[in-house]
C-alpha cells in the first residue's frame, strides 16, 4: 500500500489563506474593536440593512465594511477557536482542544503584539471557560471577568456595563478592545424573561438567583428535630405566565445531593415522588415538571445537625422553541450591540474606530439528527459564521465571498494597526484580497463524541470521524446546495464529480491520521471547571 504523508508545509498551505494583490488605502484608527459573537451561526445574522427585524445593528455596521459570506470556524468550540484568532494557528498546533484545557503557547498573542507597540489593551468576557487562568489574558493591561460566585456567565447588558467605563478611561490613546457577547450560548434561554428561582427553608429564603443564570445551589443549612422543609420555588412573571408555560415545561436539578457534615447523624431525606433519576458520572440528576418542589429532611435526634445542600438549576426550554428561543437570544445581543455603537458616538471615538467582528462557532438547533448545541460536529450550522470587517480604514459596503476562518483575524487587526505580522502566523490580511477555496476543522474528544476532521474546498465538504468509521461517518457535502451542510451526498449520485469525492477523502483521512498521531492530552480539570462546564451544559 503507498504511504501517504502529510507534511507540516502542506499542512500550513492548505490552512494558510493566500493572499495577493493590493493593499487597501487607509488611515490608522484610533481604537480597534474585537467583537466575537459566540455560538451565532452564519445564518442568525442578516447583513440586509433593509427592514431588519433581528439584527439591524449588525446590519449597520456591515453597511460601512466588508462582510464575507463563507466563513468558517476551525473547531466549534469557544477556548480553542478563540485561541486560533488570537495567534493565528490551528488547535492541532496550539495543542488547545477543549473547553477548560490550559497550554503553553511560545509565540506572543496579537494583544502582546499590539501592546509591545504602544496600544493600551482591554478586554471583557461572558462566558467562564475564557477566564484568564485558560491563557487569552496575555498583553491585556485590564482582562474584566467579574462573575459572580458560582456563576460562569453575563448577559450583552452586563458585558457593556463592564466595558463602558474601561472605554472611557482610555479615550485619547490608540488602544484595542476584546469584546465577547454570548447570548446566544446554551442552555438556551428567553433573554427577557426575569423570573427567578428561590431556595426557601423552614419559611424563610435562603438563596435568590435569575432562572436565566443557572445558579448553583451550594449550602449549610442547620435541621432541627424533626421535620423540616426545603422548597425551590420557580417564579415567572405575571405578564409572561401563560406564554412561558408553554416553553418552560422542565425544572432539572444537577447533582443533587443532601450530605451530613458529620457521620453517624440520624436524618433521613424524601424527595418529590414525581421527581425523575437521570444517573450520570457519579451523581444523580432529577427532572420535575412542576415548577415548586418541596425537598423533606427529618432529623430523628434530638439535637439539632448540621447538612449541605448542593445543585446545579435548569428551567428547560421545550425544544419545539429552541429556534424561536436562539433567535430571541440573537435579536437581544444585537440590541445591546446597538447600545456600543451609540456609546461610541456620543463620547465621538466611533468615527476614529475598526471593528473586526467574528462568531467564534455555530449551534445546531435540531437540523442535524435532531441535536441542538456544538462541538460534536463539523456540518455548516456548526461551524459557518459570520465574520465583519468595518470602521475607518475599511472599504464600505462591500461582500466578499472567499473561504475565510479564525487565521485571518490577527493578521487583520495586526495590519490595522500597522504591525508586520509574525512568520509564525499561518493566516493573511483581509484587508487583501484572496482567492482562497480551502479551510482544515477539527474537533477533538473527550468534549466531542470523537476526534473528527473536515475540509473544506469550496463549495464541497468532507467530513470524517475516523473513531466512528464503523458506522459510515463519512460525509461529502455541497454547501452551495445544502442549506445548513448536513445532507451528505450519496456515493452513488452521478450528478456530483466522483473525483473530488476521492481526492477530498484521501486528503482528509492523511490529514486525520497524522492529527490523532500527533494530538497532545488534554489534562485534569478542576472541580470549579468541572462544574463551570456542567453550569454552561458542556459535561
Amino acid at each position: 500500500m503507498k504511504r501517504v504523508i502529510i507534511y507540516p508545509l502542506l499542512v500550513i498551505f492548505m490552512w494558510g489563506l493566500t493572499a495577493s494583490c493590493r493593499l487597501f488605502h487607509r488611515s490608522s484608527p484610533q481604537y480597534i474593536f474585537f467583537i466575537t459573537l459566540d455560538t451565532t451561526r452564519a445564518d442568525s445574522v442578516n447583513v440586509d440593512d433593509n427592514n431588519n427585524l433581528i439584527t439591524p445593528n449588525l446590519a449597520k455596521i456591515a453597511s460601512t465594511g466588508i462582510s464575507f459570506k463563507n466563513a468558517y470556524s476551525l473547531i466549534p468550540i469557544t477556548l480553542p477557536s478563540h485561541f486560533s484568532m488570537f495567534y493565528s494557528l490551528p488547535p492541532n498546533i496550539l495543542k488547545m482542544y477543549n473547553n477548560g484545557q490550559t497550554t503553553k503557547i511560545h509565540y506572543p498573542s496579537m494583544t502582546q503584539l499590539l501592546k509591545e507597540n504602544g496600544y493600551q489593551t482591554a478586554a471583557v468576557i461572558s462566558l467562564g471557560v475564557l477566564k484568564s487562568q485558560f491563557g487569552l489574558a496575555k498583553g491585556f493591561d485590564h482582562f474584566l471577568e467579574g462573575f459572580k460566585p458560582q456563576h460562569w456567565g453575563k448577559t450583552a447588558e452586563e458585558v457593556n456595563q463592564e466595558i463602558f467605563p474601561q472605554i472611557k478611561k482610555m479615550i485619547g490613546k490608540k488602544s484595542f478592545f476584546w469584546i465577547h457577547y454570548s447570548d446566544p450560548h446554551g442552555p438556551h434561554f428567553p433573554p427577557e424573561y426575569r423570573g427567578r428561582v428561590r431556595a426557601i427553608y423552614n419559611g424563610q429564603e435562603v438563596y435568590s438567583a435569575r432562572l436565566s443564570e443557572f445558579p448553583i445551589f451550594k449550602y449549610d443549612l442547620n435541621v432541627k428535630p424533626g421535620k423540616n422543609v426545603l422548597r425551590i420555588e420557580t417564579e415567572i412573571p405575571d405578564n409572561l405566565r401563560k406564554r412561558t408555560m408553554g416553553m418552560l415545561n422542565k425544572f432539572q436539578f444537577y447533582g443533587f445531593s443532601i450530605t451530613p457534615r458529620k457521620e453517624n447523624q440520624k436524618w433521613e431525606v424524601k424527595i418529590p415522588d414525581y421527581w425523575i433519576p437521570t444517573p450520570a458520572k457519579g451523581y444523580i440528576n432529577y427532572l420535575s415538571k412542576e415548577r415548586d418542589n418541596d425537598v423533606i429532611v427529618f432529623n430523628n435526634g434530638n439535637k439539632e445537625i448540621e447538612i449541605n445542600v448542593s445543585f446545579l438549576f435548569k428551567a428547560q426550554v421545550d425544544p419545539k422553541f429552541i429556534k424561536r428561543v436562539y433567535t430571541q437570544e440573537v435579536q437581544y445581543m444585537d440590541k445591546q450591540i446597538g447600545k456600543l455603537v451609540d456609546f461610541l458616538k456620543e463620547n465621538n471615538i466611533y468615527s476614529q474606530s475598526a471593528f473586526v467582528i467574528m462568531g467564534d462557532h455555530g449551534e445546531g438547533l435540531g437540523e442535524y439528527h435532531g441535536h441542538v448545541g456544538h462541538i460534536h460536529y463539523l456540518n455548516k450550522i456548526y461551524t459557518q459564521v459570520n465574520m465583519i470587517l468595518a470602521g475607518k480604514g475599511i472599504p464600505q459596503d462591500v461582500t466578499r465571498n472567499e473561504v475565510v476562518s479564525n487565521l485571518n483575524i490577527a493578521p487583520t487587526i495586526l495590519e490595522l494597526a500597522g504591525i508586520k505580522k509574525p512568520d509564525f502566523m499561518i493566516g493573511s490580511s483581509l484587508l487583501k484580497r484572496n482567492d482562497n477555496k480551502k479551510v482544515i476543522l477539527e474537533t477533538y474528544s473527550p468534549a466531542a463524541h470523537f476526534d473528527a476532521f473536515s475540509i473544506i474546498d469550496f463549495p464541497y465538504q468532507m467530513i470524517i470521524y475516523p473513531g466512528n468509521l464503523h458506522d459510515k461517518k463519512i460525509e461529502f457535502i455541497n454547501l452551495e446546495k445544502d442549506k445548513f451542510g448536513v445532507h451528505p451526498i450519496p456515493k452513488d449520485n452521478g450528478e456530483e464529480n466522483p473525483k473530488i469525492r476521492a481526492k477530498l477523502y484521501d486528503a482528509v483521512l492523511a490529514i486525520a491520521r497524522r492529527l490523532m498521531a500527533i494530538k497532545g492530552k488534554i489534562g485534569n480539570k478542576t472541580q470549579e471547571t468541572i462544574e463551570m462546564l456542567e453550569t454552561l451544559g458542556y459535561l
